[in-house]
């Protein structure tokens, strides 16, 4: 079975590795994870113009125009830049403007987006068969399948089930936490915690101090908005940046933490190397169990 499994998966990749004279010249990508991937299959120079959610490799998406956040798109700024392909994400809009580039005659190609390791693959493949990247691609899917294994690894290590907030910094004193069927709530799963408010509710909602002090966690991790990145680290510690939630278990565990918010959260070709470091963080946080710090009792 093993060895079928791999002459089929070298037919997929032979099958998009051939007739290059059908590649593409001018690709814009409205979606990080994609043009992450696409710098990754060596095509950067392909990409005439990517979204602001498209911020890796720093090196290159930095220089790159930016045409908008991906759910405020402009066809204007878009067709400007006559590309003759155009990446998005199932959430981009407005659908007006996707409608209007679409009438104009630039071919449209939507991922998936879906937020596992294995949906994570599968927009790689789409893109590969697509962009007849093939030999990139099977090298990109064998790396990220033993990071993988490495943070499967941690998980057999936790002593425990780590409970686990994601937070979203909205830089306007306002905090808001990723519930259940957000990018934050898939991160945690793929480190295998517990998002302590996946049963509260779906997406992200504004949260309170007192309702964050109220909660039981091991850990919080907070991603600043607006897919800020921190240079070459993925995760810092940042218990001093916010006081108002030194009364929490984590805090007194020393144990909350900033994350490069689309490494962590943009489900990328990078991510997996960002989950492992989430979750060393985490194997150390369950192990603080019998050194929480503990407030003196009042005199």
């Amino acid at each position: 079975m093993q060895l079928l499994q791999k002459i089929l998966l070298g037919a997929f990749f032979s099958a998009t590795s051939i007739d290059s004279s059908l590649a593409y010249e001018r690709i814009i990508s409205a979606t990080g994870n994609a043009s992450e991937t696409i710098a990754e299959f060596g095509l950067s120079d392909k990409l005439v113009a990517v979204d602001t959610t498209s911020t890796l490799p720093k090196s290159i998406m930095e220089k790159k125009p930016k045409i908008g956040y991906r759910r405020r798109l402009s066809a204007e700024g878009i067709l400007s830049m006559r590309p003759d392909l155009l990446i998005l994400a199932p959430d981009a809009g407005p659908g007006t403007v996707v409608e209007q580039i679409r009438a104009a005659g630039i071919e449209i190609l939507t991922i998936k987006d879906e937020k596992t390791v294995d949906g994570m693959i599968a927009d790689i493949e789409f893109l590969a068969r697509k962009l007849h990247a093939g030999k990139a691609a099977q090298s990109l899917i064998t790396r990220i399948r033993k990071e993988e294994i490495v943070v499967k690894k941690l998980i057999m290590g936790y002593s425990r089930q780590p409970n686990i907030l994601f937070l979203m910094d909205a830089g306007i004193g306002r905090l808001f936490a990723l519930g259940n069927k957000s990018a934050g709530d898939a991160m945690v799963k793929i480190i295998g915690g517990n998002n302590v408010f996946s049963d509260n509710f779906n997406g992200i909602k504004p949260i309170s101090n007192e309702a964050l002090i109220a909660t039981d966690m091991d850990m919080i991790v907070i991603a600043p908005h607006g897919g800020k990145e921190m240079g070459n680290a993925t995760i810092e510690t940042a218990v001093s940046d916010y006081p108002d939630l030194s009364l929490t278990t984590a805090a007194r565990k020393h144990c909350i933490f900033r994350v490069g918010t689309i490494k962590s959260l943009g489900f990328g070709p990078t991510m997996l190397q960002a989950a492992k470091e989430i979750a060393q963080k985490a194997s150390r946080c369950i192990e603080n169990d019998s050194k929480e710090t503990v407030d003196p009792p009042n005199s």
